[in-house]
């Protein structure tokens, strides 16, 4: 697992699991979360080249419970992480809770 600190845009608050780079603008509204947020990433698979959004989509864990994305978790294309990682690339991480 790698954690990770990324800034959110509005299809990261809202979505049925899959998040690209090109669809940035649809979904949820934004919060304080969105200038900075930290991720777990705890896996990858290819995307299709039809997509446009870079060769690996990264599986990520959510703390925002098993209502958001699909049942907690979600897919960002590679594109969109690259586009949407935190300036800072260390990330604190003080508590881990496991469900």
């Amino acid at each position: 697992m790698v954690v990770a600190g990324v800034k959110l845009t509005p299809n990261f608050y809202k979505n049925n699991g899959l998040i690209l780079e090109k669809e940035k603008n649809i979904g949820g509204k934004m919060d304080s979360h969105s200038s900075g947020h930290s991720i777990a990433i705890t896996g990858f698979m290819k995307l299709p080249s039809v997509l446009n959004e870079g060769s690996v989509c990264f599986i990520i864990t959510n703390s925002w419970g098993s209502g958001w994305g699909y049942g907690g978790n979600a897919c960002i294309s590679e594109k969109w992480l690259l586009n949407n990682r935190n300036i800072n690339p260390f990330v604190s991480v003080d508590s881990i809770v496991l469900k």
